[in-house]
Order: structure tokens, then C-alpha cells, then sequence
């Protein structure tokens, strides 16, 4: 079974291809590229990542950081379903959800 690519995993020229869906790629994306961001950096971007990108513009400012949080909620829902899927498919399979039992009395 093939896993899904998440943002996490995303090149700096995806992550560029992602400014430029927020109409920020003509203006930001030197300095994304200058500080190597990939996906993996985008999980960690706060406010004084922003600011070492110099990006003060408060509109643009909130656009990204609330583009980031939807990702890192979709984020989370994912792995919250992955994990269930697979907690169901072990109980369907008859497999044991914890270790097996430790004590078995005869």
C-alpha cells in the first residue's frame, strides 16, 4: 500500500508552487528559497520564523500562518484516521489490539 505525500514532505519548489496558490510566490519566494524551506520547515513556522524571513506585511503575515494551520489540522486528522483504520483492521482480523495476555491460567 502506497502512503500519502503530506506537506511534510514537500520540496522548496513545492512549497513555492504553495506561496504561489496564496498570490505570495512574486514576493516571497527568494527568500523561502534563500532559507531552504521545505515542507518539513513549514510544520515548524511561527510568527519569528516570519520574521527572520522579513516578511511583515501583516495580511500576508496571517494568510501563511493560517494556510499552516489548516495544513497541520488536516495533518492530524489524517494520522487520527490512518491510526483508526489500522486499529479497526486489527480487530477485524482477529488480531490482538495490545500484547498478547500474560497470564493464562489452566
Amino acid at each position: 500500500m502506497e502512503e500519502q505525500r503530506t506537506f511534510v514532505d514537500w520540496t522548496e519548489n513545492e512549497v513555492l508552487q504553495w506561496l504561489s496558490t496564496l498570490d505570495l510566490g512574486s514576493d516571497y519566494s527568494e527568500r523561502f528559497l534563500g532559507k531552504k524551506i521545505t515542507g518539513a520547515s513549514l510544520l515548524q513556522l511561527n510568527p519569528e520564523a516570519l520574521d527572520s524571513l522579513n516578511i511583515t506585511d501583516g495580511a500576508d503575515r496571517l494568510k501563511i500562518i493560517q494556510s499552516v494551520t489548516t495544513m497541520r489540522a488536516d495533518l492530524l486528522v489524517s494520522a487520527s484516521s490512518s491510526r483508526n483504520s489500522l486499529t479497526r483492521n486489527h480487530s477485524e482480523e482477529g488480531l490482538p489490539l495490545q500484547g498478547p495476555e500474560t497470564s493464562v491460567k489452566g
